[in-house]
């Protein structure tokens, strides 16, 4: 069985992405509770002790009635679950969304920070033995692809530097030898 093999470009896509949902379902839970803990721990304080309104208008029918209060704090319960499933609901939609922008944007970020890397395969594929005068040449930061790429480049000057010396080399011997053998040659012909 064969590993997924993705591309570095996927790769970061995903990583993006996977923060993106971590960081989003981070921050939906942590305001789910602090919302329920601050609603529940309101409504109390919204219905008065024993039922009488803090404010608004007095109650003018009388006392208390037991009952009566058992409706307010139901009533208190109702719009407390209602606007945690909407805080839940506007929350899953917004960190949907959050993740579809994620992935589109993290995989334009992750082509532009690959292009570099690009470019460097494309001139070592480029080289040959007949053919090293290509360079990278990259501009841009002093980070870790340009490195690489100055370092290609090092490496490519150095090898240009040996074949020359070997050109040169090849060149020398064969005008040594042509010497003496042209030497023999008259040396026969005339011998003959």
């Amino acid at each position: 069985m064969t590993a997924l093999s993705l591309t570095i470009r996927a790769r970061w896509t995903v990583m993006c992405a996977a923060l993106a949902v971590v960081c989003g379902a981070v921050v939906l839970v942590v305001t789910l509770v602090f919302t329920d803990h601050l609603l529940h721990d309101r409504a109390p304080e919204a219905i008065g002790p024993q039922g009488r309104p803090v404010s608004g208008r007095p109650r003018l029918d009388g006392p208390p009635q037991p009952g009566r209060v058992q409706v307010q704090v139901d009533q208190g319960r109702a719009v407390t679950t209602g606007v945690i499933a909407d805080v839940r609901r506007v929350g899953l939609i917004t960190m949907a969304a959050m993740t579809a922008a994620s992935l589109g944007l993290g995989w334009v970020v992750a082509g532009r920070m690959i292009r570099p890397v690009h470019r460097i395969t494309a001139v070592a594929q480029s080289v040959s033995g007949a053919r090293l005068g290509d360079r990278i040449s990259m501009a841009g930061p002093d980070d870790e692809l340009k490195q690489l790429a100055d370092t290609f480049d090092a490496m490519l000057d150095r090898l240009d530097a040996a074949l020359a010396s070997q050109r040169d080399f090849v060149a020398d011997a064969s005008h040594e030898f042509r010497t003496p053998l042209a030497v023999m040659r008259v040396e026969t012909e005339v011998a003959l």
